[in-house]
Protein backbone atom coordinates (compact mmCIF):
# COMPACT_ATOMS: atom_id res chain seq x y z
CA UNK A 1 0.00 0.00 0.00
CA UNK A 2 1.60 3.30 -1.31
CA UNK A 3 1.63 6.33 1.00
CA UNK A 4 0.35 9.43 -0.66
CA UNK A 5 2.68 12.57 0.22
CA UNK A 6 0.78 15.49 1.36
CA UNK A 7 1.42 18.81 -0.20
CA UNK A 8 0.84 22.04 2.12
CA UNK A 9 -0.76 24.45 -0.46
CA UNK A 10 -1.48 27.11 1.71
CA UNK A 11 -0.41 30.43 0.45
CA UNK A 12 2.13 31.18 3.03
CA UNK A 13 3.60 27.81 2.27
CA UNK A 14 3.75 28.59 -1.78
CA UNK A 15 5.10 31.46 -1.04
CA UNK A 16 8.27 30.05 0.54
CA UNK A 17 8.48 27.67 -1.63
CA UNK A 18 8.58 30.57 -4.55
CA UNK A 19 11.45 32.58 -2.48
CA UNK A 20 13.95 29.27 -2.18
CA UNK A 21 13.11 28.70 -6.20
CA UNK A 22 14.22 32.44 -6.51
CA UNK A 23 17.25 32.00 -4.25
CA UNK A 24 18.64 28.80 -5.96
CA UNK A 25 18.28 30.70 -9.62
CA UNK A 26 19.78 33.45 -8.16
CA UNK A 27 22.59 31.52 -6.89
CA UNK A 28 22.80 29.79 -10.14
CA UNK A 29 22.65 32.63 -12.28
CA UNK A 30 25.61 34.31 -9.68
CA UNK A 31 27.80 30.94 -9.96
CA UNK A 32 27.65 30.63 -13.98
CA UNK A 33 28.19 34.44 -14.02
CA UNK A 34 31.66 33.87 -12.12
CA UNK A 35 35.16 33.49 -12.97
CA UNK A 36 34.87 29.83 -12.86
CA UNK A 37 31.59 28.81 -14.27
CA UNK A 38 33.12 31.16 -17.60
CA UNK A 39 36.34 28.71 -17.07
CA UNK A 40 33.98 25.62 -17.07
CA UNK A 41 32.11 26.81 -19.93
CA UNK A 42 34.97 27.48 -21.88
CA UNK A 43 37.11 24.57 -20.89
CA UNK A 44 34.12 21.89 -21.35
CA UNK A 45 31.88 22.47 -24.32
CA UNK A 46 29.89 19.17 -23.91
CA UNK A 47 26.18 19.25 -25.19
CA UNK A 48 24.70 19.70 -22.01
CA UNK A 49 27.13 22.37 -20.72
CA UNK A 50 26.26 24.32 -23.97
CA UNK A 51 22.41 23.58 -22.99
CA UNK A 52 22.56 25.22 -20.01
CA UNK A 53 24.97 28.06 -21.03
CA UNK A 54 21.96 28.98 -23.31
CA UNK A 55 19.23 28.54 -21.15
CA UNK A 56 21.16 31.14 -18.60
CA UNK A 57 21.73 33.65 -21.41
CA UNK A 58 25.28 33.00 -22.43
CA UNK A 59 25.85 31.79 -26.50
CA UNK A 60 28.54 29.82 -27.38
CA UNK A 61 31.83 30.98 -25.69
CA UNK A 62 30.90 34.69 -25.37
CA UNK A 63 29.18 35.10 -21.98
CA UNK A 64 27.30 37.87 -21.67
CA UNK A 65 26.91 39.27 -17.92
CA UNK A 66 23.63 38.12 -16.35
CA UNK A 67 21.67 40.97 -14.34
CA UNK A 68 19.97 39.49 -11.23
CA UNK A 69 16.72 40.79 -10.60
CA UNK A 70 15.48 40.46 -7.29
CA UNK A 71 11.42 40.10 -7.32
CA UNK A 72 10.85 41.13 -3.62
Amino acid sequence: MEKQMKIDMSPEAIAKRLKIVNELRRTCLSLANSSTGKDILKKNSTKSVQRTSRSLGFEGDHAYDVEIVDYH
